[in-house]
Parts: structure tokens; sequence; C-alpha cells
């Protein structure tokens, strides 16, 4: 890292760029690729090929992928909607980070396309102390009540006692404002939208422009104990009287080369990975839980549907195996369609791990005896738990442990349309009026998560399929 013998606070800090591993396709002009160091974090600026400004937003995707250290699992895998040319993280002090910038067009992503990755070490010590003088910034710690159209940004009232002048920023969706806090008030409050991700930089400065009191937090729109309470009792009412089918096997769906290479590459341990954004935008677990995701859906004759939208192998494994109420708490996680079916998503987490904690934070905890979706009862008579699923719904299985693939056996299925999971996951049908809370309307269209105008088309033929299973 450069040093550096004085640090003004009150401009930009950037964040040394260790190296540059490489720039493929069209290069990306390497004097507009800035890092904006922060407190918690920073804010990473690019500047996309000339060649892009002459396509509509809706031609070309931003891909950002953060790896911290040497970690194989992104950190943040997201888009970035065009023509926003930035994106904030959270980093922690002295972390190596690989940021890669994917640009591409969507017609033709072989030839048109620009991908660069590049590396630093986050450095907010440098934020935080003024080598100029012998007085250090104070950190302030903030905290906040997310819910998913509004939230709540607090900081200590002993701040607000000390005298100065209060400067407050906000970043929302790549677009930084100065904002205001009411008189004499210790919060903020913001109007957000669903799955939004927010950053709020907080400063305080003293005898005119000397910073004294610092603190930076980043925070998602996503739904409240009371709203995930409420989504849980909308899935309740639709599925009252639910039809619950006794099943023995959960599957799971993916091209034969990604159990290859499980297989080859990881000691055939099939390991976790972070959720995608399938579901509603403001879902708590979207991006912030590692899982599996498997089915235990069956015909209506008891076998298994013979087609699959996620590849041409299926892995069975034995119920017991995957969940023991003994040993495993189950979550409601999500309730949402794809314009005609629906989907309820259930996460099965070890008792006492962190994921058990994270879920019983945010989730509804469900009796793995009593309720609508996902049962178990004991039978005496084989000493063994007996496994029944809510058949008039998808029924989505997330399970948080990794799992060897010796304990389940593989079978052929017969791939549609793609073949393979989507990228990122498919946005929810938001015009519902069963499954959503806040059902989107054509005033407030714009707050889809991503584009795809095929998305409904594609749903739909899958869907007819698996109506016809």
């Amino acid at each position: 890292m450069t040093k550096k013998d004085s640090i003004d606070l009150n401009q930009p800090i950037n964040a040394d760029i260790m190296e540059e591993e490489f720039n493929e396709g069209i290069p990306l002009d390497k004097s507009q690729l800035r890092i904006e160091e922060h407190i918690e974090g920073c804010t990473i600026y690019w500047r996309r090929p000339p060649i892009f400004d002459t396509l509509s937003p809706d031609e070309y995707r931003q891909q950002i992928i953060v790896k911290e250290g040497f970690s194989a699992t992104p950190c943040v895998h997201t888009l970035v909607n065009p023509p926003i040319s930035l994106i904030c993280i959270p980093t922690k002090d002295a972390r190596i980070y690989d940021v890669q910038i994917t640009i591409i067009s969507n017609d033709f992503p072989e030839e048109l396309f620009s991908r660069c990755v590049l590396r630093f070490v986050a450095s907010k010590k440098k934020a935080l102390e003024n080598k100029t003088t012998k007085n250090k910034v104070l950190p302030v710690v903030l905290n906040v009540k997310v819910s998913a159209l509004h939230c709540k940004v607090e900081w200590p009232e002993f701040v607000n006692n000390r005298p100065g002048n209060l400067k407050l920023r906000l970043c929302s969706n790549g677009v930084w404002n100065t904002v205001q806090a009411r008189p004499n008030s210790n919060s903020f409050d913001i109007l957000t939208v669903p799955g939004r991700n927010y950053f709020l930089e907080f400063r305080k400065y003293i005898n005119g422009m000397k910073l004294h009191y610092a603190g930076d937090i980043w925070f998602k729109a996503t739904y409240s104990p009371r709203e995930m309470n409420q989504l849980y009792e909308k899935a309740v009412q639709t599925y009252e009287n639910p039809r619950l089918r006794k099943y023995k096997f959960f599957y799971r769906c993916k091209p034969f080369s990604y159990f290859e290479n499980i297989q080859n590459n990881h000691q055939g341990i099939m390991k976790t990975y972070l959720k995608d954004l399938t579901g509603h935008p403001a879902s708590p677990i979207n991006h912030r839980l590692n899982g599996l995701f498997f089915h235990c859906r069956l015909r209506s004759n008891g076998d298994f549907p013979h087609f699959s939208p996620f590849g041409n192998t299926r892995w069975f494994i034995e119920a017991d195996f995957l969940f023991d109420p003994r040993r495993d708490n189950i979550y409601f996680a999500d309730y949402y369609c794809t314009y005609s079916t629906h989907y309820v998503i259930i996460v099965i987490a070890t008792k006492n791990s962190k994921n058990d904690e994270f879920c019983s934070r945010h989730l509804v905890q469900l009796d793995p005896y009593d309720n609508n979706f996902f049962t178990v009862q004991w039978n005496e008579k084989w000493k063994s738990f007996e496994y029944f699923a809510n058949m008039d719904l998808w029924l989505e299985i997330l399970y948080t442990e990794d799992l060897p693939l010796s304990l389940g056996i593989f079978t052929s299925v017969e791939p549609v349309f793609r073949g393979r999971s989507t990228v990122l996951g498919l946005p929810n049908n938001k015009s519902c009026e069963i499954c959503n809370l806040y059902p989107q309307t054509e005033e407030n269209s714009d707050l889809r998560v991503f584009a795809d105008p095929d998305f409904q088309e594609r749903m739909n033929r899958i869907e007819n399929i698996e109506a016809s299973e």
C-alpha cells in the first residue's frame, strides 16, 4: 500500500489498487477505475467503453462479482443497472478484495463485452485517523431498523449534544445525495424500495471543517419480522386446507457437469452457496444465506416429474438425511409466484448454528409436526419419521449445510429450455395480490429488480409443462 504523510479527511479517500489481473474484450479506461474508501466499506467507480454508450440501457448489462481474500464464494454478486457506473460494497480493514466488472451485450455476448478484474486492500483506518493533528476521528456506531418500504438509521444521542455541523450522504441505486436529519433528532428515516441496498455516510464537523465523528452503515430494505409474519399468514390463508402427501426423497436437478465438477475438484462434497435473488426482492435470505435447493414434489400418480428446467441429472437423498426435527429447525422464508405457479421456500437449519441464529432473527419458525407446508410424523412401528409435503404448490427446500454426494443416488431427467439455473435468479410476479404484501401497479412498475423482456413468456412455457406433470 502507498504510504502517505497526511490525509485530508474532507476529501474522498482512494484505496490503492494493488494490481490489475486481466482485462478481456474491449478494455476499460484504467484512469477511470477508482475506489473511494469509507469507514465501513468503499465505492467502486468505472467507466464503460464508449461503444456501450451507443446502446440503450436494456441492450447490455453490468455484472459485479466481489470476492474477499482467497474465498471461492462471492461476497457480492449483483447487476448494476445502466447508466449507473458505481457500486458501494462493505469491506473489512486490511482485507484483500478481488472485483470483477463485466459489461456485456445481451444480443452479442461473445463479440461485444468488456471484463476487468482489479485487486485492492481495504484501508478504513485511513478514514478514521487524521495524522495532521493530535485529534483522532471518533467512530460512531450506527444502527438501522429495516423493513421493505421504510428504514430508520439511528445514532447515539450524545453526538447531537456535541457542537458542530452534521452532514449525511445517502447512496441509493448508485446515486449519491446529501440529506438532512430532522433538527435535534438522532435518527434519519428513509422511504425505501423493497430489496434495494442503501449506504448512509455520517460525518460531524467541529470548528469549521474539522472532522470529529464519523460512521457508515450498509443496509438492505428487507422484510421486518412483522412483515414476514404477514407474508406467512397470506400463504396459510391461501392453503388453509393443505393437501399433504407422503414422500421419501428430496431431489436436486443440475447439469451433469455440475456434479462431475464436485466429484473431481471438491472431494465429492456439494458445498452451499449464496442464495440468489429468486422470489421477493425484500426476502431476508436473498444474497445473505448460503444453502442448497431441493424439491420433493411428486406427480399425481406418485412418480417424480419427468422434466426439469435446471439440468439433465437428478440427485436423490433420503428425507431423513436432510431433515430430523431433533437436530434441525425449519423456517418459512418466502411465498411468491411466477405469474401462475406459487412457491413457498422452507429453510432447514441445524439447531444453534449460525444459520439457525440468522433464521430465528429474520424468518418465521415452523412447528415441524403441524404446519400447512412441510411436516413430519413419528412412526412408532418403524421407529422413524414419515415426511409429508403440500403438493398444491411448489415447495422449495433450502438446506444450509454441505452434503457429500455419496449420500445420494443419480438418475437422468429430461432437461427443458435452458437446462440450467438463471444467473442471479428469476424475479417474482410483483403484481399478484395473492402473494405480495405490496402489489405492484403501473405507477411503480420501475421497482422491478432487473428487466427480462422474455421472462413472462418463458415462465408460462415452463409452468405449462409443470401443470401437465
